[in-house]
C-alpha cells in the first residue's frame, strides 16, 4: 500500500526524456514483443477511461497523501497494470504506422536535401528505401534495417516528413503531422505516457480513428466514437455498467472478461459511480455525433432530465425576446433604395 503521491512518480504518470534510446534498441524490444492483434481499440479505450476516471475520482475524494486501503490499493494497480500494457501498445503501434505511412512522401530532391540536412544521411536513405516496399514491407524494413540513429531523431524526422513532405491526396500531411508529434512529445518526456494514449486515442488520420492498420489492434467499431463521446461527458463508468446490463446495445465490448474484472474492481471501490444512467443528451452536448436512439431510450425509462426542460423554456424565451425586439425596431425603420433611415417616434401623450 502507499499513496497517490506515491503512485504518481511511476513510468504512466511521470515525464522522461527517452529521446537518446538507440532506435536499434527499441526495435529489439518492438520484435520481443508478444502482442497480437487480439484487441480493438473500443476494448483499450474503455478500460483506459473506467480506470482513469476511477483513479481521478479516488485522487479527489482521498487526496495525494491519504494511505490506501486495500481495495483501493487494488484498484489503482490494476490500472498501472492495465495502462502501462496500452501505453506499450500504442507507442508500438505509433512507431509502426507512422514509418509505414511515410513512404507515400514524393520523391522531390528539396526534401530529401533539407531531410538529410537536418536529420542525417541515414534518415534520408531509409526514408527513399521505403518508397515501393508496400505497407507490410515498410514495417519489415523499420524491424530489420532501421537507421543507426536515436529514437529522439527519428520521431523528429517523422514529423518533419509529414509537415514538410509532399503527399498526394489521402495520405500523410498535417493529419498525420499530428499523429506522429504526439509520438515525438512522448519520447522527448513533454507528455506521459498516461497522455500519450489519452491523446492517441482522439487522433484521426485522413479517414477516420488511426486504429485500422493491421497492426496490434483488430481495428475499432461503429461505436468507437460514441466511446470518446460518452468520455467527453465523464460518464464512463455508468456507461460501462449499463452495456453490462444490456440496457446500451451494440458494444463489441460488451461481456468481454478483461473489462467485466475491472468493472468489478471498480464497483467495489465507487459503487456510486456505476449506479444511474448516461445521460445522453449531455453526451451529445460536446459529442461528435447525435444520439436520437439513446436518448429516445433514456427518455421512455427514465423521462427528460429537468435541465433539458429548462434550456428549451429558456431558449423559446430569449426566440420570443429576440423576434419582439426586432419587431420593435422593424416599426421605425424604413428604407430607400439601399439605404434605411429612421423614423421619428413621437411622444403622443407629450405632445
Amino acid at each position: 500500500m502507499g499513496t497517490l503521491r506515491e503512485h504518481s512518480k511511476r513510468c504512466l504518470m511521470s515525464k522522461r526524456d527517452v529521446s537518446e534510446t538507440p532506435l536499434k534498441s527499441v526495435i529489439t524490444q518492438l520484435k520481443a514483443c508478444k502482442y497480437g492483434q487480439d484487441r480493438t481499440a473500443d476494448e483499450e479505450a474503455v478500460k483506459f477511461y473506467m480506470m482513469n476516471h476511477l483513479v481521478g475520482h479516488l485522487r479527489i475524494s482521498r487526496g495525494d497523501t491519504s494511505i490506501l486501503t486495500d481495495k483501493e490499493d487494488d484498484l489503482v494497480e490494476a490500472y498501472f497494470t492495465t495502462c502501462n500494457e496500452s501505453a506499450i501498445r500504442m507507442f508500438y503501434y505509433m512507431l509502426m504506422i507512422c514509418t509505414r505511412e511515410s513512404r507515400h512522401v514524393a520523391k522531390h530532391d528539396k526534401f530529401y536535401t533539407n531531410l538529410a540536412k537536418n536529420y542525417g544521411a541515414k534518415v534520408c536513405d531509409f526514408n527513399k528505401s521505403l518508397h515501393g516496399a508496400g505497407s507490410s514491407g515498410a514495417v519489415l524494413k523499420l524491424k530489420s534495417n532501421c537507421p543507426d540513429v536515436n529514437l529522439g531523431l527519428y520521431c523528429d524526422a517523422l514529423v518533419f516528413t509529414f509537415f514538410n513532405g509532399s503527399f498526394s491526396g489521402g495520405y500523410g500531411g498535417q493529419k498525420w503531422g499530428a499523429v506522429a508529434k504526439v509520438l515525438r512529445n512522448f519520447v522527448y518526456g513533454e507528455i506521459s505516457a498516461e497522455i500519450m494514449v489519452d491523446n492517441a486515442f482522439n487522433l484521426c488520420h485522413n479517414n477516420g480513428p488511426i486504429f485500422n492498420k493491421g497492426m496490434l489492434y483488430s481495428g475499432y467499431s461503429g461505436g468507437f466514437i460514441r466511446i470518446l463521446d460518452v468520455q467527453r461527458s465523464g460518464q464512463v463508468p455508468v456507461f460501462v455498467a449499463q452495456t453490462w446490463d444490456g440496457f446500451i446495445p451494440n458494444n463489441d465490448w460488451n461481456n468481454n472478461p478483461r473489462i467485466g474484472k475491472l468493472l468489478e474492481l471498480g464497483v467495489g471501490v465507487f459503487p456510486e459511480l456505476f449506479d444511474g444512467y448516461v445521460d445522453w443528451w449531455l453526451v451529445e452536448k460536446d459529442g461528435v455525433h447525435t444520439y436520437s436512439y439513446e436518448k429516445s431510450i433514456q427518455g421512455k425509462k427514465y423521462g427528460t432530465p429537468t435541465y433539458i426542460a429548462e434550456l428549451e423554456k429558456q431558449k423559446k424565451q430569449d426566440d420570443l425576446k429576440a423576434k419582439l425586439e426586432e419587431a420593435e425596431k422593424e416599426k421605425y425603420l424604413f428604407k430607400i433604395g439601399d439605404k434605411v433611415y429612421c423614423k421619428v417616434k413621437l411622444d403622443r401623450e407629450a405632445a
